[in-house]
């Protein structure tokens, strides 16, 4: 029987992959976006974020839809709120529209220190992940 993708199975592999590791932080990204998160991880912890937006996962016809200006109102909230923050010259604004999206799908944005990036990503290569796992930024 296949598993129903749920907010309590969402990110349970993930979750369970990380346990092995030590985390500098994690947080599941919904309401704010992606870059709401980045910037609340990235204050809580009194560090800076490089955000890689061409290596950021986007659902099909995403970037499209953002360059003809549809977008959900609360991108315009979420950008009001912290866009001051953000360093985001030479980034095309669907991109910015996009990462700042409330529509996510509540996955999970990791920090753990880089000498454990391969292994983390081998594990959630080999768990066969159902979403994309990939590395965002540092």
């Amino acid at each position: 029987m296949e598993e129903k993708q749920n907010k309590e199975t969402l990110n349970k592999k993930a979750a369970e992959i990380i346990a092995k590791y030590p985390v500098n932080a994690c947080t599941d990204v919904t309401g704010f976006g992606l870059l709401g998160h980045c910037i609340e991880m990235a204050e809580g912890s009194d560090v800076s974020f490089d955000i890689y937006a061409d290596r950021v996962a986007f659902m099909d016809g995403a970037l499209e839809y953002a360059k003809m200006g549809f977008v959900p109102a609360g991108t315009y909230n979420n950008k009001n709120h912290s866009f001051s923050k953000v360093c985001a010259e030479g980034i095309p604004e669907e991109y910015i529209d996009i990462l700042y999206d409330p529509q996510t799908s509540g996955g999970l944005l990791i920090s753990i220190p880089e000498e454990y990036k391969e292994a983390v990503l081998n594990d959630f290569d080999k768990a066969a992940m159902d979403t994309k796992v990939t590395v965002v930024g540092k």
